[in-house]
């Protein structure tokens, strides 16, 4: 058998891997498993990514935002490691993103996502409809792998068997983990992070997945690195002139002939690192070190993304001309992060007023314009991280306010406008008990008690009147003498 098998479709055009497929199987169990969730969403993610169009993600914290993410027509679903820590995770608290929350808390919200989505759709064929395909692809955050040399290949593991379609990696030590727009940040050495994403790689190949790997860097806004192992990251870190202790990078000091050579030994010269207390290097980073980083990633993911400190198509460009200049065609995914002030920040850069009614215009044709100029520049997947958060703590401060003030006219208000969106775009969640699955347990019970159950849910619920229909005492359904079962309707 060919040492690539199945390793020679397109599909793997330009992806590297430092093992070979025997190695696979001999660390495959003897049962094959179909992890199917992961393997269609996987497969059409990757169909996706290739399309004509954007793909567009919000990101979901609960199964039931998925749901309604869905039902309006999102083709994909993003699980944030942030809204995770926020309100998500197993151990039940609220956390800020610096990896304290349990490792298994992405998977289970992807798995409570997937659930979500699979009760959707047998209310909906049950119903004798089939209109929507509730089996999107989903993005999760596989933070920095959450540990050392095993630690991304059993994430990985879960994250397939919770059904993820792409899983993400950034190159931040894990220890140190910091929300992309903190400050702080601590990157591991390059080479420490290919091999990060080589174990993700292995782990999906073990599972039977063509899973979507993205390679993440954050050294765009990154001041600190833990080692001066790789070569290629040498060029970013910062010294000082021992003559003047003028700061300057090693890049700048070989520039300057203060040194000549940084080997194991030390640094030759009259230039000297600058360490932390802890024992991290200082490091000046910016758009071409986190460019010069993705490039090296390139090669053992199937997507790069740079976080970025804003919303700069400008920077956006940049970065994708020298990615693709050494590798043409990959594939880019950017963040329309939440962390940005986007009104503010695109009313300065354009020399706009929001408060004047025609710049307005001018300013939400740049946001709907926004992602389609990205797409053109090779970014795939758009994306809103922390969509879910902002969505539900909005909406309920929005209610309770108006609740304590007007009490409950503020919630018919809501109802009502609920009742106008089911009538012009489909809304169904107006429609709880429907919503969450009663009508389909009601055919559960009617198909084991052959029609005859007495105590369906659904017949004299009120929420029949939502749609003219007054709920009907009905009469009990009497046993046949025969014994043979009544089926309701048949006489």
């Amino acid at each position: 058998m060919d040492n690539d098998y199945p390793w020679t479709s397109e599909r793997w055009k330009g992806i590297k891997r430092n093992y070979i497929w025997k190695d696979v199987e001999r660390i495959r169990g003897t049962l094959p498993i179909t992890w199917t969730l992961a393997q269609v969403g996987a497969a059409r993610l990757w169909q996706m990514l290739n399309g004509s169009i954007p793909v567009r993600a919000l990101g979901a914290m609960t199964g039931l935002q998925a749901s309604q993410m869905v039902k309006a027509g999102l083709k994909a679903i993003y699980v944030s490691g942030w809204q995770t820590a926020a309100d998500a995770n197993s151990a039940r608290e609220t956390y800020p993103d610096v990896s304290v929350y349990p490792v298994d808390s992405v998977p289970l919200l992807v798995d409570r996502i997937n659930r979500a989505l699979r009760k959707d759709d047998l209310i909906q064929k049950s119903e004798g409809k089939s209109d929507i395909d509730f089996f999107v692809p989903l993005m999760a955050d596989a933070e920095s792998g959450w540990g050392g040399k095993t630690n991304p290949f059993e994430l990985m593991k879960h994250m397939i068997e919770a059904g993820a379609a792409g899983v993400h990696f950034e190159d931040q030590l894990g220890s140190e983990k910091k929300c992309g727009h903190m400050g702080g940040k601590v990157l591991v050495p390059t080479s420490q992070f290919i091999s990060a994403l080589l174990d993700a790689r292995l782990a999906a190949d073990v599972m039977g997945v063509q899973t979507v790997i993205v390679g993440r860097t954050d050294a765009e806004a990154a001041t600190l690195m833990t080692s001066e192992i790789d070569d290629r990251d040498k060029l970013w870190i910062l010294g000082a002139n021992d003559a003047d202790g003028k700061e300057m990078t090693y890049s700048e000091a070989l520039e300057l002939g203060l040194t000549s050579k940084w080997t194991a030994k030390g640094v030759t010269g009259s230039w000297t690192p600058l360490r932390t207390p802890e024992g991290y290097f200082r490091i000046r980073c910016g758009l071409k070190a986190a460019a010069a980083r993705a490039i090296a990633y390139a090669p053992y993911c199937d997507m790069l993304w740079m976080e970025t400190k804003t919303a700069d198509l400008d920077e956006a460009r940049e970065f994708a001309e020298l990615v693709h200049k050494e590798h043409p065609g990959k594939l880019l995914m950017y963040n329309c992060s939440p962390s940005f002030p986007w009104t503010k920040d695109f009313a300065k850069k354009h020399g706009l007023d929001p408060t004047n009614q025609r710049d307005r215009q001018v300013l939400e044709g740049l946001f709907e314009s926004f992602q389609d100029e990205l797409y053109k520049m090779g970014y795939k997947f758009v994306f809103v991280t922390l969509a879910g958060y902002h969505a539900l703590t909005y909406s309920m401060f929005k209610l309770a306010r108006g609740y304590r003030n007007r009490a409950m006219a503020a919630f018919v208000e809501l109802q009502d406008e609920e009742l106008a969106l089911e009538k012009s775009d489909g809304f169904t969640a107006v429609r709880h008990q429907r919503e969450v699955g009663t009508g389909y347990y009601d055919e559960v019970a009617k198909i084991n008690s052959g029609g005859q159950s007495s105590t369906l849910a659904m017949e004299g619920s009120t929420e029949e009147r939502f749609h003219g229909h007054e709920a009907k005492e009905k009469p009990p359904v009497a046993p046949d003498p025969s014994g043979s079962p009544v089926v309701e309707g048949q006489s």
